[in-house]
Parts: C-alpha cells; structure tokens; sequence
C-alpha cells in the first residue's frame, strides 16, 4: 500500500524544485495545484489525494496541497482517512493547516471547494470554484465522486497544458 504524506507534500513539493547539482538529474520544479476546503482535512484532502495520484500517473509537472479557507480540523476526519485508506491512500498523518501566503504564491491553480473565502487573502489568484461537491458530512462517498470528476477534469486540462 502506498504511504502518501499530504503535507502534500510540501516537504516533497520543496525537494522537487530544489535539487542541487551533485544530487544526479536535476528533477524539473513543480507548480502546485492549490485545493481549499472550509476546514483542511476533507474534500480539500480527498482532492489533493486523487490529484496527486493521476499527476504521477501522467507525468504531470504538478503536486496538490490541500488547506482550509477557514478553521483548521485538528486532524482528517476518521470517516476520510478510512475511505481514503480503502483506495490505498494513507492520509491519516497529515495535519490540517490554514491557508498560507506561500500556498497562493506557489500555485499554478488555485481551487475553492465550497469555500467561504471572504476572509481569505489569494492575492489576486483566479478561483476555480467546485460549489456543486455534496458536503462529506452527507455522505464520503457521493463527495469523493463528485471531487474524483472535477479532478479528473482538471488534470485533463492541465495535460493539455504541457
């Protein structure tokens, strides 16, 4: 089963872009896909998941970080860790965060799952905006599908980028 930290990987965003020349074949910098949700740790976590999967599936030049527009959970919800687990994705270290100045500035694309972002500086970053994803509260897995679509939806825009 593969271990997927979503720090989403920021620790792993960082070492992607900085390889140092003695460290072999210069790895090219990822852009980030930024995924806000109102509180960090579900459908924002859900996405990056299966954003980040289809991007290394597809070779694409970009890595998902998940935040919260508002409070931070203190940790992913038991129900999508578990859901998550199931599709082989272990999310269950991952802490929450709120969203970061370096979080906008680093990102290529900015998402906005159901968010409030009234108190939220993007810097203004372009939102997409997924307001049509059932809340996981209803029901993981009618949420997951709707997230799995658009993120389908939006890794085939980005291939069509490169």
């Amino acid at each position: 089963m593969r271990l997927l930290n979503l720090v989403l990987l920021l620790p792993v965003f960082g070492a992607c872009a900085t390889a140092t020349a003695g460290d072999g074949p210069r790895t090219p910098a990822k852009s980030s896909v930024l995924f806000l949700c109102p509180y960090g740790g579900a459908k924002s976590v859900i996405a990056a998941s299966y954003f980040n999967r289809l991007a290394e599936q597809h070779a694409l030049p970009y890595v998902a970080i998940a935040a919260a527009a508002e409070e931070p959970y203190a940790a992913v919800p038991a129900p999508v860790a578990e859901f998550l687990q199931r599709d082989g994705i272990d999310v269950r270290t991952f802490k929450p965060h709120h969203i970061a100045a370096e979080d906008v500035n680093g990102a290529a694309k900015v998402v906005s799952i159901d968010c409030n972002l009234d108190a939220v500086d993007l810097g203004g970053a372009t939102v997409e905006r997924w307001d049509d994803v059932p809340k996981v509260s209803d029901g993981v897995d009618a949420s997951a599908s709707a997230i799995r679509k658009h993120v389908e939806a939006l890794a085939e825009e980005l291939r069509g980028r490169r």
